[in-house]
């Protein structure tokens, strides 16, 4: 579910981010399929003439989406997304919700080194 989201986004000007954020929570709160349907058509009505890809990006993972909809909010809260699933250290600190900052690659040495002149 979020991937699907932050693709929806990624497909938008970021000056349109809140308000699209704003009529897309109707979408994947709904109570079931017809009533994300419903909103999902809203949606459209309002961004999809400035935003035809984000209407092909939905209609092609609609029937991914709509077995997320048959579990119910508190359910939905935990498998929206898949951090927990995949880095579970996330949870055991208590920043499931956060990213994990990723490690810096070590830096290379560089080239005649201190270390390099002692040694001649």
């Amino acid at each position: 579910m979020l991937h699907l989201i932050r693709n929806t986004f990624r497909l938008a000007s970021r000056r349109d981010w809140d308000a699209m954020a704003k009529d897309l929570r109707p979408v994947y709160t709904a109570v079931n399929e017809a009533d994300a349907q419903v909103r999902l058509d809203e949606f459209h009505d309002k961004w999809g003439d400035r935003y035809p890809a984000i209407r092909n990006l939905w209609s092609n993972a609609w029937s991914e989406f709509v077995p997320f909809l048959d579990y119910s909010p508190e359910i939905r809260r935990v498998i929206y997304s898949t951090d927990e699933i995949v880095n579970p250290l996330a949870s055991d600190l208590g920043v499931a919700s956060e990213r994990l900052r990723p490690r810096r690659p070590a830096r290379r040495a560089r080239r005649g080194s201190s270390l390099d002149r002692v040694a001649a």
